[in-house]
């Protein structure tokens, strides 16, 4: 009981606050980010008149060609704009996006992923007639995240699989389709745990997440530093951990050791 009082207090203790703030009516629209040759991939972000986003990534081939156009969703939850700045928290872990509107009517993130660092965000299809979400946003919101991380965490604790150990190194995401008798790791995304404590997290080897990492219990915390924020996992074996619906990932990814 003691672990999940401690992961109640830990899941809710971001302040989920808005002051003199208004649904972003009129940034509403789908932006794409610019000025990133690197990029393995398009980052697209939808605003809704209702004041609900979408940030997506667009998958391009990289080293896997399977790949090419898959949409990883990063990020979904509520707008609310500022005079010229935009705040965009996320539904699920509820950290806060932000950005400034230029006076082009373009997006430049001031806190964000770290491959969002030095972009733009630049409209690309006025969508007036957005007065609802679009179908993937109202479906990730019917999916309610919150009520789901409560409950898978619960039932692990007392499932009493737990492990209170993980090493520096390299994690892959485990894919598994029983019916085909198919169990692989996915090789473009990944954690790299570093022996300083220090991580990474990527997706098509666009860094989403960076900061430090920790042991408490059966905890891991990463504390990401770009975006002021802590995400959760657990450990569940000497070579592997759930995370608990981080960005990109939002299926109980199972993370483990080729």
């Amino acid at each position: 009981m003691d672990l999940i009082k401690k992961y109640v207090q830990f899941l809710f203790l971001p302040a989920f606050i808005i002051l003199t703030l208004h649904v972003a009516g009129q940034t509403s629209g789908d932006y794409i980010m610019t000025g990133c040759t690197e990029c393995n991939g398009d980052c697209e972000l939808q605003i809704t008149r209702s004041g609900k986003f979408l940030l997506v990534f667009v998958l391009s081939a990289g080293e896997n060609s399977d790949i090419a156009g898959t949409r990883e969703v990063l990020s979904f939850g509520y707008c609310f704009e500022h005079r010229d700045s935009l705040f965009l928290t996320d539904a699920t872990n509820f950290y806060t996006f932000i950005f400034v509107r230029t006076k082009e009517g373009d997006l430049k993130p001031v806190r964000g992923f770290p491959f969002m660092q030095n972009r733009t965000f630049s409209l690309n299809n006025i969508s007036g007639a957005w007065n609802e979400p679009s179908g993937i946003i109202d479906a990730a919101f019917r999916e309610d995240y919150p009520r789901k991380k409560v409950q898978k965490m619960y039932t692990f604790i007392q499932s009493g699989m737990l492990h209170t150990e993980v090493s520096p190194g390299t994690y892959y995401q485990r894919t598994r389709y029983p019916e085909l008798h198919v169990d692989t790791l996915i090789s473009y995304k990944n954690f790299r745990l570093l022996q300083n404590n220090t991580y990474q997290y990527s997706v098509n080897n666009m860094i989403i997440s960076e900061g430090t990492w920790r042991v408490d219990g059966c905890f891991l915390i990463l504390r990401d530093e770009p975006l002021k924020t802590n995400f959760l996992c657990i450990i569940n074996s000497g070579s592997g951990f759930i995370t608990d619906f981080i960005p990109g990932d939002f299926l109980n990814g199972e993370f483990k050791k080729r």
